[in-house]
């Protein structure tokens, strides 16, 4: 894990913390989620899974240690991107094309692909009891997986 985290030059509290929360912190690699179909240590989606050359079926029957070398492979799809926080890595994992919006407070994540409340339906605690999920909406989620499950001394690492 340290390693794979050094060679994409991200913090690897911040890879096991964003792990621990997309697996409700069972690392269980064959985790599925029942609404989006998601699956594994990053929760890869099926069309995500087969930009790194595997499918979500082949993910749920990997171990862990083999999952890692997809979790790396999804990383490395975007060479130079950084990942100065655990909200960088978080974004870029669950919608990357929301990236060049998180410093506005106001946008509202959809896609060409998906709708606002599509997205929101899918991700209830995200969206907080409305039909859309905004960038705030990212920033309160992030900031309780912080302050829930990091211990205060280590907290300024997920900053």
């Amino acid at each position: 894990m340290e390693k794979i985290a050094a060679e994409l030059d991200i913090n690897p509290n911040r890879l096991m913390a964003l792990m621990a929360s997309e697996t409700g912190g069972t690392f269980n690699p064959a985790i599925v989620n029942k609404s989006t179909g998601a699956t594994g240590l990053i929760q890869f989606i099926p069309s995500t899974a087969r930009r790194v050359g595997t499918t979500v079926y082949a993910l749920r029957s990997m171990s862990a240690l083999q999952q890692l070398d997809y979790v790396k492979k999804y990383y490395q799809l975007s060479p130079g991107q950084k990942f100065r926080s655990l909200k960088d890595l978080y974004l870029y994992t669950f919608f990357p094309i929301a990236m060049n919006h998180s410093s506005n407070p106001n946008y509202v994540f959809k896609s060409n692909k998906t709708s606002a409340a599509e997205l929101a339906a899918l991700h209830r605690k995200l969206a907080r009891g409305k039909n859309y999920i905004t960038m705030g909406d990212f920033n309160h989620y992030i900031s309780g997986i912080v302050n829930e499950d990091v211990p205060v001394e280590f907290r300024n690492q997920f900053a």
